[in-house]
């Protein structure tokens, strides 16, 4: 059977990059499944930041043209679309669609009435008429063609429940929770270091480290006599002036403070480095209003289920994947107020029995999202797909 997968930003190394990657390596055990990326990507870069061998797939670049993609996967067995924002109309003889979160459609009752004055309005020819901000969110609508496309695909898989949730909501489709998988760490010696890990970019689920940064200069005030912590920010810089610029500041920001910063930093010593921290920390959807930008929430939260598996006590934003993750008192802590972070943070330091037992209750939770165990369920999705009468479109139980 041959099959392609499809992520058009791989070389930027963002997880659901890594997420998609994983699902193509899972159906190559069985299957000749082709990689395509747009722009070059370079296979020794994905080992040393991912600790992840290409060599069962064909990485294959393809045009940045959603139309020529289309073209291409005529007579594939299967393609599977991880590009997010890319509704490339699948010609394959199944299809699936990977969202790591709804954007770009928006089939909502709310969503389908703007789309509607928004033909009107381009059949009367009225849109310059329009302030430049209408005119911007006008130009984004989806184009019909795009729904169409996205309605052809036989199966919606998402990355989370919180994802799902809002799959249900702007798309109008039922969809399958795959979790992305980690490889689980081991524990080293450990140090008084609170870690976050993630990508330094602005706009949409922008990592807030700048909330971090503040939180932790907020606990060093508190700290206990003769306790000395580091906050460490491990994760690239997503290409382009503006995200520089807010990894400028950020540092700027972290400046005089015991914060280290690792851009670039390989898997080797990225392991390392979760297995030498106490606590982990992560703030995405901090300050947004996630009722009406739900997409600014973490969609899953790869690097937090990480660390626990180095065991990592994760103090997480109470919103989005990260709340499926973790289970409050148990194997984690959940806050809404950066004083709660705070707060709850200098628990976990003034009593250390309770951190320890936290960590191992972070660890065999984290047991749950294995490589192992994705790559069964992956290629049981699959298959079931495969099975499935093109009547049946979208047919993927709920599960309850």
């Amino acid at each position: 059977m041959k099959i392609a997968v499809y992520e058009s930003r791989l070389a930027n190394f963002g997880g659901g990059g890594r997420h998609a990657l994983m699902l193509a390596l899972a159906l190559a055990e069985a299957h000749a499944v082709e990689f395509w990326h747009a722009g070059p990507v370079d296979p020794a870069a994905i080992q040393a930041r991912w600790n992840v061998s290409t060599e069962s797939l064909r990485l294959r670049e393809v045009p940045p043209d959603d139309a020529a993609v289309s073209a291409l996967t005529a007579g594939l067995d299967g393609f599977i679309n991880a590009a997010q924002g890319r509704f490339v109309h699948p010609r394959a003889r199944r299809s699936a669609f990977l969202s790591f979160f709804p954007t770009g459609v928006d089939l909502s009752p709310s969503g389908r009435a703007r789309w509607a004055l928004g033909s009107l309005i381009r059949v009367a020819g009225l849109s310059g008429a329009l302030p430049a901000g209408l005119r911007e969110r006008l130009r984004t609508l989806p184009t019909r063609a795009e729904i169409q496309a996205l309605a052809a695909y036989d199966a919606i898989l998402a990355n989370s429940e919180y994802s799902r949730r809002w799959v249900r909501h702007y798309w109008h489709r039922e969809s399958q929770v795959l979790y992305p998988p980690i490889d689980r760490l081991q524990p080293g010696i450990k140090k008084n270091i609170i870690l976050h890990v993630g990508r330094f970019f602005v706009g949409g689920h922008n990592k807030k480290h700048d909330v971090l940064v503040d939180a932790f200069r907020a606990l060093l005030a508190r700290l206990p006599a003769g306790e000395s912590w580091e906050l460490h920010l491990a994760g690239s810089i997503t290409p382009g002036d503006e995200h520089q610029r807010y990894a400028d500041r950020i540092r700027e920001l972290a400046a005089g403070l015991p914060v280290r910063i690792h851009h670039g930093i390989d898997h080797p010593a990225l392991a390392a480095l979760f297995g030498r921290a106490r606590i982990y920390w992560h703030a995405t959807g901090y300050g947004a209003d996630l009722r009406r930008h739900p997409d600014q929430a973490e969609h899953f939260g790869m690097s937090i289920a990480e660390a626990m598996s180095a065991g990592a006590v994760p103090v997480v934003y109470a919103e989005g994947g990260p709340a499926e993750i973790v289970t409050p008192g148990r194997d984690g802590l959940v806050w809404r107020t950066p004083e709660a972070l705070v707060d709850d943070t200098l628990d976990l330091i003034r009593q250390p029995e309770r951190q320890a037992v936290m960590a191992a209750a972070a660890a065999a939770r984290s047991r749950d999202f294995e490589t192992r165990a994705f790559m069964r369920q992956a290629r049981a999705l699959w298959d079931r797909i495969m099975r499935q009468h093109p009547a049946d479109t979208m047919a993927l139980p709920h599960d309850r």
